[in-house]
């Protein structure tokens, strides 16, 4: 039976993401992926470097013997949330985040079939069905989104699809890495490895020409983009615990709620309004997805 510090480390998860995340759209919609992630990541290097006090040296140099896991958790995380910010300047917050979690939710379903020998009952297999059928409606549906543009809807779709695919196996690395060492090491290392990531892909884009002109920012938004990144402490080190005590798909299956944080701050900080078969497709979204990974 699981316990309950590892439900109450799930809750901190969902809201500190989603909140986090909803807040940083901001600055994605105003400059991009790159200049939110950077600043993002870079700045949790040194501010959340404090929870390290929680842990005793060696358990800090045991991350060299887990390099190749955290190399692959923080690669495909650093793609994950730069696909994630980008898709935000062209979807709904509400809508591209549930697209986001119900694709991670079938590859996290994958993921244990393939790579964990964890095999679906008829009864997943419909509620998995019932899980595509909503995303595919929400992606088909239009919204009345003024300071979106209406034509990049798809654009935003493939950008949050790819998003929900890739950090479902960066979940999983990281999960791996939080039972083979202390969960705040694990979640601290993980994040400094997307900074480092991220870094190198912008610095591979740019010399391809790939990365558009770059826009100041000034040190009032520079300010807010680290403050707002301060919830990713809370995050990702809940996080790492409750994939360090529990099983990978179940917690997987629970932070798919941020899918409904994420509607409320966008109806609230955007005026992102969705209409109400929007909100009941999200609504019903979730609950499958909880009532999945219940029984998975």
């Amino acid at each position: 039976m699981l316990s309950g510090a590892f439900f109450f480390f799930i809750a901190v998860a969902i809201l500190s993401y989603g909140i986090q995340g909803s807040l940083q759209t901001t600055f994605a919609r105003k400059y991009d992926a790159f200049t939110v992630v950077l600043h993002r990541n870079l700045s949790l290097i040194v501010t959340m470097a404090p929870i390290l006090l929680l842990v005793t040296r060696e358990e800090i140099f045991e991350v060299a013997e887990h390099l190749p896991i955290l190399i692959l958790a923080s690669s495909t995380g650093a793609v994950s949330i730069l696909l994630a910010q980008t898709s935000s300047r062209y979807l709904p917050i509400g809508i591209s985040t549930s697209i986001r979690q119900v694709v991670q939710i079938i590859i996290a379903v994958l993921i244990g079939v393939v790579l964990l020998n964890e095999w679906l009952t008829p009864i997943q297999l419909l509620l998995l069905a019932l899980i595509v059928f909503i995303g595919v409606m929400l992606a088909l549906l239009r919204s009345d989104h003024p300071h979106l543009d209406p034509t990049k809807i798809w654009t935003g779709i493939f950008f949050t699809a790819g998003a929900g695919t890739v950090v479902a196996f960066s979940f999983y690395f990281l999960g791996l890495l939080s039972r083979e060492m202390n969960p705040l090491v694990a979640g601290y290392f993980w994040e400094v490895g997307v900074a480092v990531f991220a870094l190198i892909y912008f610095v591979i884009l740019s010399l391809f020409g790939k990365v558009g002109e770059r826009i100041s920012v000034s040190m009032n938004d520079r300010l807010k983009i680290i403050g707002i990144s301060l919830l990713t402490i809370s995050a990702t080190s809940s996080y790492a615990y409750a994939l360090s005590t529990g099983p990978y798909a179940l917690a997987a299956g629970l932070l798919t709620a941020t899918t409904l944080v994420a509607s409320v701050m966008g109806w609230v900080i955007y005026k992102e309004r969705l209409t109400k078969f929007q909100i009941a497709l999200i609504i019903a979204g979730v609950g499958l997805m909880f009532l999945l990974k219940l029984l998975s």
